[in-house]
């Protein structure tokens, strides 16, 4: 379940706040992946290139690498999930049989998806920082101008 409220929660720390390390890794990390423009194999496969519909977004494995990459585990973040693939089947009698999907080697395949109702919080911590140390910038170099026209 995932809630807005402030009485169901218990508070980490706050993006962007120096308190928060790993808050500020996340962000940092975040910062490093590069949204995509995409197709899905399978509209692709049902409908062709030319008319299945473009989409934009990240790629799981993208978000993955880069939180690792920054020293965090990705599975603590909810925003990331990995999921392994099984296929049922139904036995003579009836009953369910789940078996592991697996590739040609026979290893098992897994599914990555992404939340992105909590990615856009670090994103939007990190333009909301980027942005407020640029004004910071630009106010100290007007300063700066004033002063010697003066």
């Amino acid at each position: 379940m995932v809630t807005s409220d402030a009485n169901l929660k218990t508070v980490a720390g706050y993006l962007g706040d120096a308190s928060y390390a790993d808050g500020q890794k996340l962000v940092a990390a975040l910062a490093t992946v590069k949204p995509v423009v995409y197709q899905l194999n399978d509209s692709i496969a049902e409908k062709g290139a030319d008319k299945a519909r473009f989409h934009v977004g990240y790629l799981a494995q993208d978000i993955e690498a880069a939180i690792t990459k920054a020293g965090l585990d990705p599975a603590r973040f909810g925003m990331w999930t990995k999921t392994a693939l099984f296929t049922v089947t139904e036995n003579k009698d009836g009953t369910l049989k789940q078996t592991a999907t697996v590739d040609t080697s026979g290893n098992q395949q897994y599914i990555q998806m992404l939340r992105y109702e909590e990615i856009f919080p670090a994103v939007l911590a990190g333009v909301s920082s980027s942005l407020s140390a640029l004004t910071d910038r630009v106010a100290a170099l007007e300063a700066k101008s004033a002063g010697s026209a003066a």
